[in-house]
């Protein structure tokens, strides 16, 4: 097909099809970067008080409670990172995934 009949469509096409996957991921950073920046340019207010979001000087919070004993019900779990500050449904969810991942890797 000579290139007149093509079109701008087909052209583009032919033009991203040459493309190299390094320079996709660039201009996908850099569109990324500047819309980040915009968005906070448009959207940022007010200011924020770090002191009161870090929860220092004289918003610092009393001394934290004792730490739970970590009493895990298991070696295993305490090997994991399971511990008793995880719901039923949070220790449900971690072993589900250790036990995905540890099974894909089995597998493989």
């Amino acid at each position: 097909m000579p290139v007149e009949e093509r079109g701008r469509l087909l052209e583009t096409a032919y033009w991203l099809d040459g493309m190299n996957n390094q320079y996709v991921w660039f201009w996908t950073m850099m569109s990324c970067i500047a819309s980040y920046i915009l968005f906070s340019l448009l959207t940022c207010r007010r200011s924020v008080n770090l002191d009161r979001v870090l929860n220092r000087g004289q918003y610092a919070k009393e001394a934290e409670p004792d730490a739970i004993k970590d009493e895990a019900r298991s070696i295993w779990w305490k090997i994991l990172g399971i511990t008793q500050e995880f719901t039923r449904t949070d220790r449900w969810l971690a072993t589900m995934v250790i036990g995905w991942n540890f099974g894909w890797f089995g597998i493989f």
